[in-house]
């Protein structure tokens, strides 16, 4: 069995060793027991040996001094031996010379019991060197002392070769990859296994950091699935290595691109793999650069409003954009074909100069390195500028681009510009007015030749002069004033500035200006420009003064007519409720006045009120006012009295003062007058009501005789109680539609065309029948009921113009008046918006009156209001102009559109001179202010004469019609339109 058999006595003897395991029996029932046992263990031990022969290990059993009792046939073919050399001889002599003597070796290896898996060296029978993985053990006797040893040993000579080479591979690709400019890694399932010093430097760990990581800690959140492949790819391509493009993560957070290289390999007996990383972080914020910058451009191009074209050294089209397509009308096969010449001719045969366009192209391949612009005109009227310049590339020139711009709005603008600078130059000059153009951004001042015409100033080379200068030529007195208002306006959000002022010419004196101009301002509202022109108005100043002394004096006294009476009566008023202060208002007339001026002529009634007029001025304070009101009416203002005896004094010394007769035609005339006194504050608190009731208390005064005064009285008015019933019947009126509206036609005095209708307000009484509108509109304004007839009077009235221009007459105007309660509305803008829009009718066509005194009432609140009204496109008329104590200062502040002469004028305008002045004065100041002039109240053709040859524009009165109901109405413009009326004119 190649093992030699121990001797049977042995194990008989080890199992009687020590004490008695079994209770005594008889001693031959005891040996055969031992004998059976002693059989069985000879049988055990043969199949052990018999195993031992047959394993592959080598197997040497030995006495405790060392010597060989036994071995297998492995151990003789390890080392070359035969078992008869090798039986009893020492095992020590099978070591390399080297190793430990064996007595020592076995005793350090055994001291403790068995060795395992010692490497030790045997040297074989031809001295070859063996590495063995040995393993000793002793064998021990039935005492429990080492009777021998036994010696397994494995061979591990060709491993051991192999992990030494293994190990000076993995030395020198450890050195490899230290020595690689780039981070290297090694990880098997997510776990690194070794990583070089560029990995610490990219990643910012250590090396001890990497190697506890997961890879997925190093890799972005949005690359983990692609490196989770790496293994899989790696083995489909065998042999050759993968490279992924992908962001890692560094210890500080930071993101980093890099390209990785992956591959399989061996390392540390274990299937792992390699990654070679190189930051690729910079490359890739370059490309992303190119990228942004390549997209900006090309961005640049689509967007840009001119057309690109882009061709190479040898002219053939490279690229272009989509407005160069568009402006060269290319269609869609020519864009799909870039062929370089199809699109050049399909160009040439668009242009107005063909011949022109390809000279320019010869010259710019002639001089390849050239700039160019030219003008390009097509045969449809388009212009489009061309620019070129050459592209470099290298240091060379390889091709040009192209810019087309289409400049023909611009061309067209400016031949407009040129052509309105023309006209600007010419009409400058024909104006005669001097015209200047501030840059308030710039500070530069420009002016006109004319301005040195006008006020003989020289001007510089580049006609300006300094703004300062202009302020400082303005008169002292209204310098202040007018820069107060030109700032104020640039700094306000005004389009336009206008003022009146005196200038100081070159020689000294002072002309009258009228300075206007037009404010341009930036998107934020800023006044950057300001354009304007002067105007030399002295003449009209002059005319103005001359038409202001006939407008508020009478010609015939020198004493203030009724218009200057109300200026001074509503500044006394003022002052009056400021100090809490008494004043009164008288009316009186000439008693038989008619008579004298009938019997002895005009010239002699002029003469007596010449000196009526004279008498009553030297009764009167120097603080109090007489005025002639009309005919032989008179108007005294009494202001700042202590009591009401004052004004009673002052009647009856004008009454005295009347006694001594007066001369006329060398005779003496006895003449009397009645007086009617009002009082502030008890008989009325506004210029109107106390004129109103100084006039009732002068009828009182005829009715008691005449030649005496009476003081106003509320018992004055007799149709008082008349006027509480109506008051109380006025306010069912509208809602049981008992009122109406009346329309009298505006024509116009040259073609008899009806221009427009005015809408009066009629009150059919079912008891009393037409009431007056001089009756209940007083009661309606007091109560207030006013405002609600007001609206619906406005609304009638559009709706059936609106009727009117639908069927007969397109432009038809309609005039609507407004009283002064009215005109208070706090809504009143919002109001006439909201009536417009529901009837349909345009605002230009609605013309909207008010008096004199309306506007009167609050001078800057009326202003605001019509400049409302204005804005939306109403027409603003003031009725009764001269009746009333309106101010001319106002008059040309206030936006009006028409200006209409009273009937009271009108009246008397064949017979009385004064009122022909007057009519004059309001038809001249009328064409002076652009304003439309229109008479009412006309009723002869003597009347229409006079006012045509006083140039007024329309008329109104029953000289053509009176006030017609709205059927009524509808036929005249009918016949009026079909020419079926024929009027003598």
């Amino acid at each position: 069995m190649g093992l030699i058999k121990p001797q049977s006595e042995t194990a008989k003897d080890k199992l009687l060793e020590g004490k008695k395991v079994f209770p005594p029996k008889k001693e031959q029932d005891i040996r055969d027991t031992i004998a059976k046992m002693t059989q069985d263990l000879q049988q055990t031990a043969e199949y052990a040996f018999d195993i031992c022969e047959e394993m592959s290990v080598s197997i040497i059993a030995t006495t405790p001094g060392g010597h060989i009792l036994s071995l297998n046939q492995a151990t003789c073919q390890l080392l070359g031996y035969s078992k008869k050399e090798l039986l009893g001889k020492a095992i020590a002599g099978l070591f390399k010379e080297t190793e430990s003597p064996p007595g020592l070796e076995i005793a350090n290896l055994t001291a403790e019991g068995s060795v395992r898996n010692v490497e030790k060296v045997y040297l074989s029978k031809q001295g070859k060197k063996i590495i063995v993985l040995l393993s000793i053990s002793s064998i021990r006797d039935s005492k429990g002392e080492v009777s021998g040893k036994l010696y397994v040993a494995q061979d591990i000579t060709d491993s051991k070769r192999a992990e030494r080479y293994l190990r000076r591979s993995e030395k020198k690709f450890r050195q490899l990859i230290e020595t690689v400019n780039a981070a290297a890694l090694i990880y098997h399932r997510r776990q690194l296994r070794y990583v070089n010093s560029q990995t610490e430097t990219l990643t910012g760990y250590t090396r001890e950091e990497l190697l506890v990581l997961d890879l997925y800690d190093l890799i972005h959140p949005d690359f983990r699935t692609t490196v989770k492949k790496w293994g899989k790819s790696s083995q489909a391509r065998e042999s050759s290595a993968s490279k992924y493009e992908l962001i890692i993560l560094t210890k500080t957070g930071e993101t980093r691109w890099v390209e990785a290289t992956v591959d399989i390999i061996k390392f540390e007996r274990k299937a792992s793999i390699l990654v070679t990383v190189f930051d690729i972080s910079d490359r890739k914020l370059a490309e992303l650069e190119l990228e942004t910058s390549l997209s900006l451009l090309q961005a640049t191009i689509e967007s840009t409003a001119d057309g690109i074209l882009a061709v190479d050294g040898q002219g053939k089209v490279v690229s272009f954009n989509r407005k160069f397509a568009k402006m060269w009308q290319l269609p869609d096969f020519l864009l799909d074909s870039r062929d370089s010449h199809q699109i050049f001719c399909f160009g040439i045969n668009q242009l107005k100069y063909p011949e022109v366009f390809l000279n320019h192209a010869k010259e710019l391949s002639d001089r390849p390195a050239a700039e160019s612009y030219d003008i390009i005109e097509f045969q449809d009227g388009r212009i489009f500028e061309r620019y070129s310049l050459p592209q470099h590339t290298g240091g060379k020139i390889t091709g040009r681009v192209f810019s087309f711009r289409d400049v023909t709005e611009r061309r067209q603008s400016e031949e407009k510009l040129r052509k309105s600078e023309e006209r600007f130059h010419l009409l400058t000059r024909a104006t005669n007015d001097a015209v200047w153009d501030f840059n308030l951004l710039k500070n530069e001042y420009w002016w006109s030749e004319e301005f040195e015409k006008v006020f003989g100033y020289k001007l510089n080379a580049t006609q300006t002069i300094e703004l300062e200068s202009w302020w400082l030529n303005i008169h002292p007195e209204e310098r202040e004033r007018v820069k107060s208002s030109f700032n104020e306006t640039m700094s306000s959000d005004a389009q336009c500035w206008s003022e009146e002022y005196s200038f100081r010419r070159a020689d000294g004196g002072y002309v009258f200006v009228l300075d206007r101009g037009y404010i341009i301002r930036n998107a934020s509202g800023e006044a950057v420009r300001a354009i304007g022109t002067m105007m030399d108005i002295t003449q009209r100043k002059q005319a103005e003064e001359i038409i202001r002394y006939q407008a508020v004096y009478d010609q015939l006294t020198g004493l203030p007519n009724r218009i200057l009476f109300n200026e001074r009566l509503q500044a006394s008023l003022r002052e009056a409720k400021k100090n809490k202060k008494m004043l009164a208002v008288m009316f009186l007339d000439l008693d038989r006045f008619k008579k004298i001026n009938d019997t002895l002529g005009h010239a002699a009634g002029d003469r007596l009120l010449e000196s009526f007029a004279g008498r009553i001025s030297d009764t009167l304070r120097s603080t109090d006012t007489v005025a002639r009101w009309g005919g032989d009416e008179f108007t005294v203002l009494l202001p700042d009295l202590n009591s009401l005896e004052d004004a009673v004094k002052t009647a009856q010394r004008i009454l005295d003062y009347l006694k001594p007769p007066f001369k006329l035609e060398e005779q003496p005339f006895h003449v009397s007058s009645s007086i009617g006194i009002a009082v502030y504050p008890n008989d009325g608190e506004d210029a109107e009501t106390l004129v109103k009731n100084a006039d009732a208390a002068l009828y009182r005064a005829k009715d008691m005789g005449r030649n005496n005064y009476q003081l106003y009285t509320s018992t004055m008015n007799p149709q008082g109680s008349q006027l509480l019933t109506l008051e109380n019947r006025l306010h069912e009126a509208l809602a049981q539609g008992e009122f109406e509206v009346f329309y009298q036609p505006k024509v116009n005095i040259t073609t008899w065309k009806i221009q427009g209708m005015e809408a009066l307000l009629r009150w059919r009484h079912p008891e009393l029948g037409l009431v007056s509108p001089a009756t209940f509109i007083p009661i309606a304004e007091d109560n207030g009921l006013i405002v609600s007839i007001g609206e619906w009077v406005l609304e009638t009235a559009c709706t059936q113009n609106k009727a009117w221009q639908d069927a007969l007459q397109p432009d038809l105007r309609v005039a609507v008046n407004f009283s002064a309660r009215q005109f208070q509305q706090f809504n009143l803008v919002q109001m006439v918006a909201n009536c417009l829009e529901k009837t349909g009718l345009e605002p230009k066509y609605l013309e909207l009156e008010i008096t004199e005194t309306t506007a009167m009432q609050d001078a800057d609140y009326t202003t605001k209001v019509l400049r409302e009204l204005q804005s939306m496109g109403v027409q603003i008329a003031l009725d009764d102009f001269g009746t009333g104590y309106c101010s001319l200062n106002y008059l040309k502040k206030f936006p009006l559109n028409v200006l209409k002469i009273d009937k009271s004028f009108v009246s008397e305008l064949t017979t009385d001179p004064c009122e022909r002045a007057i009519a004059n004065a309001v038809a001249t100041l009328g064409r002076d202010l652009n304003l439309s002039v229109v008479a009412e109240g006309v009723e002869t053709k003597e009347q229409l004469e006079c006012l045509r040859s006083l140039h007024c524009q329309e008329i109104q009165g029953h000289y053509f019609s009176p006030a017609l109901s709205a059927g009524d109405a509808s036929k005249l413009l009918v016949n009026s339109l079909l020419r079926k009326v024929k009027i003598s004119h």
